[in-house]
């Protein structure tokens, strides 16, 4: 958008330069159709010196006014062009008057969507400044929550190895009470087996003690 907008100015700058230059070419061409005009009013005033000067001879007048009517029907018509071509001119002053006149309303309107559009890019400059300062921030909270997550795995770490050594206390601790309860067991057993072979031995003494 921006480099259709400058393509604009700068084909509009390029009219404008060529307008300029037209206008030195017309301002030229009206120095030469005045110093023409002076040329012409200094004929004149040689033409009317030397009609005093043959007023003496009418012949000699009768034959240079004939020059000079037809020198002033040549002006005449020569006027004439001039006229028609100054009318043509007027016009077309008046029709570059208009086209400038559009060309410095376009313009105008190509100021106001200039201005319209760097309002919009003011706005996005500054959108894009609070994105970029919400990224810093956004970041810098990714590197603690990073640096919290890195906590997190050092501890699951250290309690997996804690649950592993309680694991293996826990495992040798019901493994000692198992042999302990064995032995218990043994030696109770042991004792039983004492003690009914005991009684079994009284009460066979009693027996034959009733026997006898």
């Amino acid at each position: 958008m921006e480099e259709q907008i400058l393509s604009m100015l700068v084909k509009m700058d390029k009219r404008l330069d060529k307008m300029d230059e037209r206008f030195d070419r017309m301002e030229q061409r009206m120095d030469s159709m005045e110093d023409g005009l002076n040329e012409v009013k200094t004929s004149v005033s040689q033409m009317d010196q030397r009609l005093g000067a043959v007023e003496v001879t009418v012949s000699q007048m009768d034959q240079r006014l004939g020059v000079v009517e037809a020198s002033v029907s040549q002006m005449d018509q020569r006027l004439g062009a001039v006229e028609a071509s100054v009318s043509k001119m007027d016009h077309r002053l008046s029709s570059i008057e208009t086209k400038v006149d559009q060309i410095d309303h376009r313009l105008s309107h190509v100021e106001e969507k200039v201005d319209h559009v760097d309002g919009r890019l003011s706005h996005l400059e500054t959108d894009m400044g609070q994105m970029k300062e919400h990224m810093v921030s956004m970041d810098s909270r990714l590197t603690h929550v990073e640096s919290d997550m890195v906590s997190m795995k050092e501890l699951m770490v250290n309690m997996d190895k804690s649950i592993q050594r309680i694991e293996l206390t826990q495992t040798e601790d019901i493994l000692m009470l198992l042999r302990t309860n064995q032995k218990r067991s043994d030696v109770e057993t042991s004792y039983v087996n004492n003690k009914l072979s005991e009684l079994d031995k009284r009460v066979f003494h009693l027996e034959h003690s009733k026997q006898n």
